[in-house]
């Protein structure tokens, strides 16, 4: 089980491009910022059209959803799936391979969302 205290060190080694900047976040904070890093993450790779390092984030974030306590997956979907769902929603540049491969990882998440049901 992934615990709160575990999330920045599990995106680090997912996730390699932003382990440097992972590391200078206060342990206190460590939960919501290192998720709200890999969003931030995810959306500049998606703008810059890589493909690749986007699956690659969508495979950390959806690795924490499967492995991690309440509280991670509490962030993951607050912080991570609903501002990623509405990037891709309101965007045209993320390709069909990578609006599918959201959807196979967070499809419940999403439409939980969408319709504005509890998670």
């Amino acid at each position: 089980m992934i615990t709160d205290h575990d999330v920045r060190a599990t995106i680090g080694e997912d996730v390699p491009a932003i382990a440097r900047e992972l590391l200078l976040i206060d342990e206190r904070k460590d939960l919501c910022k290192s998720v709200c890093c890999l969003a931030e993450h995810t959306r500049d790779m998606l703008a810059g059209h890589r493909t690749d390092e986007v699956l690659r984030c969508f495979h950390a974030a959806h690795r924490l959803m499967l492995e991690g306590t309440g509280a991670v997956r509490m962030a993951i979907v607050n912080l991570y799936i609903a501002p990623v769902s509405r990037l891709l929603e309101h965007s045209f540049r993320p390709t069909q391979e990578v609006r599918a491969a959201f959807i196979s990882d967070f499809g419940a998440e999403y439409f939980q969302l969408l319709y504005h049901k509890s998670v």
